[in-house]
């Protein structure tokens, strides 16, 4: 038993928790509070607590029978007469959560965590409630943070649970209030939530499939987290003070996040986001995958942390990638490349690549010096150069620029594409290829490449800008009666 002393203290304890975290987030008495009340000893004692915190009319006790268990219906018999005892509007729902989990393709338990924050959701709405409070505790955090170490989580699971949390689902309408999910047990134990039903005679309902180790949380619960006692006999301790490190760190870094996200943005809309590419490129690891999780949530709300793996493939590409490469992200949204653009958005929502394109069919005329302006804010540049130009060679890196060697009179055009045309690739001994081939190697999106500019002689292709040279018109030092001719496909000043 607890002495006398340490019972007014876990009271305390309870009563400052609660205390805190309606003062942090701004509840007042006036306002109204869904609490999701299941019957057990953490719900049961905060709807007490919140009793002697806050106004007895603004609180609604909000119940769910998710028929899993034979003593389901005598639970919600129990949280609706205690609501009555204790003065509390009750609301209660009924869903047989086993048939929604086979009808929306779910395990058991990911159902009935749906099914339970859409109810809240919805009794909130309905009272006009912005907060739904939980029972949740310290050691379900140190719990949970077991739970996403064991899954590889980043630091969005390694920080655990937030006292003050975005709404967990989506609530599938656009008309609904914003919802925040409030935890203000979250730093204090079980042991003291029991102690306090103890002592304020609470008689709380017993889950029994809580201590069913079929469940990964409670084979967590019951298992792994008293093995690691024999390592650290307060690892609960430890695991929940990492947790709040780590969400301290988060912070942090969300700041950055956020300050970079907006200098690298070039376009934002509803369904797609357009950032910079080579200021996204120049960017630290870590803060390049975090913009790219900001952009996929930005474009579509996604319950829960982003996979890694997904993301690591959007960034090798965004990356390396040519224009046209697309990475396919959760959500059914997708990341695509452009010159010096990355566009993440919607299948079906995504704007026009950044990309090169004709206007026309017909062939134009590429004086030299000259240029001709294509049709999408593109410019293709043309510039003699000396033999001995030192610039001949600087160009070499950029996929954008080349220096080709072509007979003295040789007449330049940009043009698109002939019907089976082929092309010698440098690099290629010669070999001709055909150009359909060397476009979708280069990963040039179909839509774009019949509008994609071809710089020619009136004899064969010259350049592929972007994409490849020609090797007839590549520089060799044996080829008389030449000029050197600098080629620049660009964006209009």
């Amino acid at each position: 038993m607890y002495s006398g002393g340490l019972v007014s203290r876990i009271m305390s304890d309870l009563l400052r928790n609660v205390y805190a975290a309606l003062a942090e987030a701004g509840i007042r008495n006036e306002m109204p509070l869904v609490v999701g009340v299941s019957g057990g000893p953490d719900s049961l004692a905060l709807l007490h607590v919140l009793l002697r915190v806050h106004s007895a009319d603004q609180l609604v006790a909000a119940h769910l029978n998710h028929q899993l268990r034979h003593s389901a219906d005598a639970d919600a018999a129990f949280v609706t007469h205690i609501a009555a005892a204790w003065g509390v509007r009750c609301r209660f729902r009924t869903v047989n959560v086993a048939q929604l989990a086979l009808a929306e393709g779910r395990s058991l338990e990911e159902a009935a965590r749906f099914a339970r924050y859409r109810f809240l959701a919805e009794v909130a709405h309905d009272i006009g409630a912005a907060y739904v409070a939980v029972g949740h505790n310290a050691d379900d955090q140190a719990e949970t943070v077991l739970l996403h170490v064991l899954r590889g989580s980043g630091l969005q699971g390694l920080r655990g649970m937030q006292p003050v949390a975005d709404w967990p689902v989506d609530l599938e309408s656009g008309n609904r209030p914003i919802l925040q999910l409030l935890r203000p047990l979250l730093g204090v134990t079980r042991a003291a939530i029991d102690a306090y039903c103890r002592d304020h005679t609470l008689t709380p309902v017993l889950d029994e499939t809580n201590e069913d180790v079929t469940y990964l949380r409670n084979r967590i619960r019951h298992e792994l987290l008293p093995l690691l006692e024999t390592y650290n006999p307060t690892i609960r301790e430890r695991l929940t003070a990492m947790a709040d490190v780590i969400s301290a760190d988060f912070e942090l870094l969300h700041a950055l996040e956020t300050v970079t996200w907006q200098q690298i943005v070039l376009e934002q809309a509803d369904e797609y986001v357009v950032l910079n590419r080579s200021a996204w490129r120049a960017l630290p690891l870590g803060l390049r995958r975090r913009l790219l999780r900001h952009a996929v949530l930005a474009v579509r709300a996604i319950a829960g942390d982003l996979p890694l793996r997904p993301i690591e493939l959007a960034r090798r590409i965004a990356e390396e990638g040519h224009t046209g490469a697309q990475a396919e992200l959760p959500g059914a949204v997708r990341l695509q490349v452009s010159y010096d653009q990355i566009t993440i958005g919607r299948k079906g929502a995504m704007p026009q690549l950044d990309a090169p394109q004709m206007p026309t069919t017909t062939a134009v005329c590429l004086a030299v010096p000259g240029r001709v302006q294509l049709a999408t804010g593109w410019e293709i540049v043309a510039t003699p150069l000396a033999a001995t130009s030192p610039d001949r060679l600087q160009w070499v890196a950029d996929r954008w620029q080349e220096v080709v060697q072509l007979p003295v009179g040789a007449a330049l055009w940009v043009r698109t594409r002939h019907d089976g045309e082929r092309m010698q690739p440098l690099g290629m001994d010669g070999k001709r290829r055909k150009l359909q081939d060397v476009m979708v190697d280069a990963h040039i999106p179909a839509a774009l490449r019949d509008r994609w500019p071809l710089v020619v002689t009136d004899d064969h292709l010259v350049w592929v800008p972007g994409v490849r040279l020609d090797q007839r018109a590549a520089i060799d030092e044996t080829k008389r009666d030449t000029v050197f001719i600098h080629l620049h496909c660009l964006r209009s000043a």
